[in-house]
């Protein structure tokens, strides 16, 4: 799927979370995301960076995951989408 595409829509999430190294931290975020939208069709994770690393130890990460989703969603996928907390606009 072509990002540029009128079908569809990227997003960025940004997660502040506690990890034990980079790797952890975006292993975790990247599951949070896909928990966020479990049983949803038409979208992925595009990639996930770190956005400020921790300043001392036992400080959080700050991550921005991408995401690019089919911009048209059905009943069902709205039902799924409010049952993670999540409203469609």
């Amino acid at each position: 799927m072509d990002t540029a595409d009128a079908d569809a829509r990227a997003l960025t999430a940004r997660l502040t979370l506690h990890s034990g190294s980079d790797t952890t931290a975006r292993d975790d975020a990247r599951e949070r995301v896909e928990s966020a939208l479990e049983g949803l069709d038409g979208w992925r994770i595009e990639g996930c960076e770190i956005v400020e690393p921790p300043a001392a130890p036992f400080e959080p990460h700050t991550l921005a995951v991408r995401v690019v989703a089919d911009a048209g969603t059905t009943d069902d996928a709205e039902e799924a989408l409010a049952r993670n907390g999540i409203e469609v606009v």
